[in-house]
């Protein structure tokens, strides 16, 4: 048995309530969780063969003082490359993670986490932990209980039957309540209160008082809460699934590590619980890497609130070491987040040690896609339990540690749950009822789509069309409902694509030249003479039903809607970023020539003199683009329509050069133009040599959407920049496209 206890004291920095280590008479040690690994600087220890079945050495190693001086920790030793868990030096025990054939040399331990509990309750401003018991369930189990007997600010009133003068220091009164068999409860009165002296109430009972900053109460015989904590170490960091479709032939990546933890907490009666979370303080020093689902505005915000995980870690790296906090999701489930929600949390200011957490605490949505914390009371009556896996990943290449995490995501959660899913596509609307991809095809094409399209004849009499959205009028206030939008969130050219690709599928001719007709409006885009092929990328057709309108940019989510001055004329800006994924799927709509034939008397086939349309449009267009590329590869985001000069904004770091490069290679595939090759490898090198390393993923929707901010926001909180992933998914499918451009297989490496 291992006697300790940790004291939470009160106060919040950013949310946080601080931690703080008290020593008395009445503890033999402190308690902390240690993970630990071995540098490459190896020094002689000792220890006896442990066998399969062994779970004690007769020495352990000699860390000549640089080793963790807490009670347990988990150590990784370069000599065996394996992971051990070790109670206090002193005990002599080691309880080993899973077999170590031969444990004869260990190199210096650093220490990676170190563990505390953080409990906040609407009744004290921090609890004090009494852990007692330690023990071996298995060869790689170990569970730790403990005790809340300290109430900081409390007050336990009434059930008293004996007082005293003591000295100032409760835990005089603790002592001489655990010596009195009718003591059941008790509470410190601080000096000043009652008397010039400190005061120690006895008691026959008690409940769990209220806040009070006179008082520090406890429980002996009923401690009102028990935590019990169990620790299992995994040999490696995922196991690829047995499915022999399984590409995880593919990954080959540095072992980690898994511990799999289990938090289980039982109060004795009904307590104002705020928070109950498993903290972790990050030893390393200053993290090179810091990675949360969210980013913070302000002190108290969530990095990962409930209900909003998205990408279900939190993790922090130095050097080659990365250690993070992945929620076990498969134990998560309505009732259970519904009652006690489960909050991951991130704290990296770079002027405290970084805290990694996970635990019950609630959220509020702030702004969009920013939490704060909810410090509301939740009755806490029963248990309740979380778990989650700290993961443990030495020997990583700097900065992608995250690489073999979401490996572990996929395999560990993601790939099973994706085989299993008996509806592929699915629907929280009504998922019965697009069970089969079949039905949802026909739904979505042969209902849907017919339901929104209208249709008219573009200035030169071809006949033109577009699927409506009512965005113009619904959200940007101007035109009508009959709208088409050709831009990066809203592709209404890359829907008729499927449309067109669903209606060969049926042999449905009409189906095929409406989504015809969309493709004719696309290129019925008025490109500036003097702009050299940039055009606008939204489109209305007037109340008349025959006037066609083309906004260049400033609709939804436009630059000069978030401008601290904007312009008088609202819509005078070309976007690349919507010009280039338009571009993108007029080429992607060539796909189609090589199946029709072009002797056919049917009007909606790929026709030759239509091909040369969309290269004419295009290249017109790429040949802007080659002229306004930056000598660092760049592209600008924005260009005033007047005058073609770049905006001041993202100039320097944008994602959206990503985009263009994208466009640039699949035309170089088509045409063999040279320069447009060179402009699209020079953008992704740029894309792989500043926005990659330093994740400044930034594109429109990082600031000028519905998540506005400025754009020299940063959050100091977690020390993370904002990003959005549209820049990042055109980046991937670029570097793709410039492997098969030139058969150059680091762009696959840039890709992943």
């Amino acid at each position: 048995h291992i006697d300790m206890m940790v004291m939470l004291v009160g106060g919040h920095k950013q949310g946080r309530p601080t931690m703080v280590l008290i020593t008395t008479c009445l503890m033999m040690l402190m308690f902390n969780l240690s993970l630990v690994y071995a540098s490459s600087k190896a020094t002689p220890c000792s220890a006896s063969r442990v066998d399969d079945d062994d779970t004690t050495f007769t020495s352990l190693p000699n860390n000549d003082d640089e080793g963790p001086s807490s009670s347990i920790s988990v150590s990784l030793s370069t000599s065996t490359n394996r992971l051990v868990v070790t109670l206090d030096p002193t005990t002599g025990i080691l309880t080993e993670a899973y077999h170590v054939p031969d444990y004869s040399v260990c190199g210096t331990w650093l220490d990676v986490l170190h563990y505390s509990p953080s409990i906040v309750a609407a009744n004290t401003s921090s609890l004090g932990v009494w852990w007692d018991t330690l023990t071996n369930t298995s060869h790689n189990t170990i569970q730790i209980t403990g005790h809340v007997i300290f109430w900081m600010d409390n007050n336990i009133a009434g059930e008293d039957y004996a007082n005293m003068n003591i000295p100032n220091d409760p835990h005089v009164c603790l002592l001489s309540c655990t010596k009195d068999p009718r003591c059941k409860a008790w509470t410190f009165v601080k000096p000043g209160y009652q008397g010039s002296s400190a005061q120690c109430w006895l008691k026959t009972g008690g409940t769990s008082g209220h806040l009070d900053s006179c008082c520090i109460s406890g429980h002996i015989t009923q401690p009102p809460i028990t935590l019990t904590r169990q620790i299992t170490i995994m040999d490696s960091l995922y196991t690829p699934p047995s499915s022999s479709s399984s590409s995880s032939s593919q990954y080959v990546a540095t072992p980690g590590y898994v511990i799999s933890t289990s938090a289980t907490t039982a109060p004795s009666f009904t307590i104002p619980l705020i928070s109950f979370e498993d903290v972790y303080t990050y030893q390393l020093g200053d993290p090179d890497f810091a990675y949360s689902p969210h980013i913070k505005r302000q002190p108290g915000d969530l990095a990962g609130p409930h209900w909003q995980f998205k990408s279900p870690v939190v993790m922090l790296q130095q050097n080659d070491i990365l250690a993070g906090i992945v929620p076990d999701v498969d134990s998560l489930s309505g009732p259970i987040i519904s009652s006690f929600p489960v909050t991951l949390d991130l704290e990296n200011d770079g002027e405290s040690p970084a805290l990694l957490s996970y635990g019950i605490a609630g959220s509020v949505l702030t702004f969009h896609s920013i939490y704060g914390r909810d410090y509301s009371i939740k009755n806490w009556a029963n248990k309740i339990s979380f778990q989650y896996n700290l993961v443990i990943t030495p020997g990583q290449p700097p900065l992608e540690g995250y690489r073999l995490v979401s490996q572990y995501l996929w395999y560990a959660f993601g790939h099973d749950r994706l085989v299993a899913a008996p509806n592929l596509q699915s629907n929280h609307v009504n998922q019965s009822k697009y069970y089969l991809m079949d039905a949802w095809r026909q739904d979505t094409w042969g209902r849907y789509a017919n339901q929104v399209y209208f249709s008219f004849n573009c200035s030169n009499g071809i006949p033109c069309g577009s699927l409506y959205s009512g965005r113009t009028l619904f959200t940007d206030g101007f035109g009508t409902n009959n709208d088409g939008w050709f831009n990066s969130w809203f592709q209404t050219l890359r829907s008729a694509y499927g449309w067109y690709a669903f209606g060969e599928k049926q042999n449905d001719k009409v189906i095929m030249e409406k989504a015809l007709s969309i493709l004719n409006l696309a290129l019925s885009a008025p490109q500036d003479p003097s702009g050299g092929g940039a055009f606008p990328s939204i489109f209305f057709l007037g109340a008349d039903g025959r006037s066609l309108n083309w906004v260049d940019d400033s609709g939804w989510a436009g630059l000069c809607r978030t401008l601290p001055t904007p312009p008088a004329n609202c819509m005078e800006y070309y976007h690349p970023f919507d010009m280039s994924w338009t571009a993108y799927w007029m080429l992607r709509w060539l796909d189609f020539s090589s199946n029709i034939s072009t002797s056919s008397s049917f009007s909606s086939s790929i026709s030759p003199a239509l091909q040369k349309q969309i290269l004419t449009f295009t290249t017109y267009y790429a040949d802007f683009l080659v002229k306004q590329q930056m000598p660092n590869g760049i592209i600008p985001s924005w260009f005033e329509a007047d005058t073609l000069e770049p905006a001041n904004h993202m100039q320097t770091a944008n994602s959206e050069t990503a985009g263009s490069a994208l466009f640039l290679v699949k035309l170089y595939e088509v045409t063999k133009n040279i320069t447009h090759l060179q402009a699209a490898i020079s953008g992704m090198q740029f894309i792989r040599d500043v926005i990659a390393p330093k994740r400044l993923w930034f594109d429109y929707e990082t600031f000028v959407s519905c998540s506005q901010k400025p754009f020299e926001f940063y959050d100091s909180y977690t020390r993370q920049n904002p990003e959005n992933n549209l820049g990042k998914i055109q980046a991937a499918f670029a570097a793709l496209e410039l492997f098969h451009a030139t058969n150059d297989s680091a762009w696959l490496d840039v890709g992943q």
